[in-house]
């Protein structure tokens, strides 16, 4: 008696999800008595929200793993290089006040010695 009320009570929400909510759960086209066992496995396969659950599962996992790699510790590595002709010396005067070298170009002529080197 429960069976049947059980058979019944699953097949006319079956046909109310399909009639509802376009074709969300299949169509059982069997010559053969179904067992509820398969019908209530079948109807967890396709319930749209156990379907939810799993893809929110999923996602909950996939942040999880950021959430961890955010904490994670990091390595960065970097390089510069910078290179200036400018030379410009300062020193400072025994009366605290800073002056700078006059710096001047000067071509490096080698007078070759004795030896001819």
């Amino acid at each position: 008696m429960f069976l049947k009320r059980a058979l019944t009570a699953l097949i006319l929400v079956g046909f109310a999800g399909i009639a509802f909510g376009g074709t969300g759960m299949p169509l059982i086209q069997s010559s053969e008595p179904i067992s509820l066992d398969s019908l209530v496995r079948l109807g967890l396969r396709h319930n749209p929200d156990v379907k939810n659950s799993e893809y929110l599962t999923k996602l909950n996992s996939i942040g999880n793993l950021a959430a961890v790699g955010r904490f994670l510790p990091s390595i960065s590595l970097g390089l510069n290089f910078s290179q200036s002709e400018f030379e410009n010396r300062t020193y400072v005067n025994p009366d605290g006040s800073v002056s700078s070298l006059p710096v001047t170009q000067e071509e490096v002529v080698i007078v070759p010695d004795s030896t001819g080197q």
